[in-house]
């Protein structure tokens, strides 16, 4: 059954992405490829130190990342 999670988030700075296309099968494989695009293009430095997806009730997912 479906539930609440209760986590600690860390002190930080995070990025959020979003899928761009909210009823794209693939929308976890749309976030991932957005984080990749823009640590490459510069726009995001990450800090490997953990990563958050939230996955809401319509099947999207919300992704943190964080950074330096």
């Amino acid at each position: 059954t479906a539930g609440d999670s209760l986590f600690r988030v860390p002190t930080g700075y995070f990025a959020h992405f979003v899928p761009e296309d909210e009823v794209d099968d693939d929308a976890d494989e749309d976030v991932w490829s957005q984080v990749e695009k823009a640590e490459k293009e510069g726009k995001i430095d990450r800090a490997y130190r953990g990563e958050i997806a939230i996955a809401g009730p319509e099947g999207t997912t919300d992704l943190y990342i964080s950074l330096l």
